[in-house]
């Protein structure tokens, strides 16, 4: 695993695909091809216009080696002046054994030297239930707000089935259960999502 040091700006769709664009044209000079699976609030941002900029993007290889991906990153990133270490593969110790991709798109177009692929939502939702971190330091109590219904999840037995499918052997702690029949319960009433879910 890669020890990485924390960008210390956000950054936007747009500058998220232009570093593929750029990682995939020095693979296609190097005459290499690897294949990334991205994670968490970089995968909601490819798929969902509700989060519109991230700190990193959370990244495990699926073929080739993360050191190796990482270099290629750092280049591109200076090359765009984008912060350094913008791949993390930390979140590779929360990967489940039955994780389940997407195909996104390969870079440089035309050429295919990178392929991303994307966690599926329903995966992500699984990783975010078990995280729960607090508000005021991630989005997981938004993206599982915004998860719900992208995934029409109809209520909490349906998202513990859900998390059971892609971590057999964990459970929801009690504080997570807490927090989530909060979410369901505003959802109930028909309330807008409020940051003070998860406070």
């Amino acid at each position: 695993m890669t020890n990485l040091v924390h960008p210390n700006r956000k950054i936007g769709r747009q500058e998220m695909l232009s570093l593929f664009e750029e990682m995939g044209k020095a693979c296609l000079q190097e005459g290499a091809f690897y294949e990334i699976a991205i994670y968490g609030g970089s995968a909601l941002m490819l798929s969902f216009d509700y989060r519109e900029t991230t700190f990193d993007i959370d990244f495990v290889p699926v073929s080739g080696a993360s050191d190796r991906i990482a270099d290629i990153a750092n280049r591109a990133a200076a090359l765009l002046g984008l912060p350094h270490n913008l791949l993390r593969d930390d979140v590779s110790i929360f990967v489940s054994d039955a994780a389940r991709y997407e195909v996104y798109g390969e870079f440089p177009k035309g050429e295919g030297n990178l392929r991303i692929f994307t966690a599926t939502p329903e995966y992500i939702f699984s990783m975010k239930l078990l995280a729960m971190r607090r508000t005021i330091e991630t989005h997981d109590m938004r993206d599982i707000w915004e998860l719900i219904d992208a995934c029409s999840i109809g209520d909490i037995e349906a998202a513990i089935s859900l998390l059971e499918k892609f971590y057999p052997d964990r459970s929801l702690p009690t504080r997570n259960r807490l927090l989530l029949e909060d979410v369901f319960e505003a959802k109930r009433q028909n309330n807008p999502y409020s940051p003070l879910l998860g406070w």
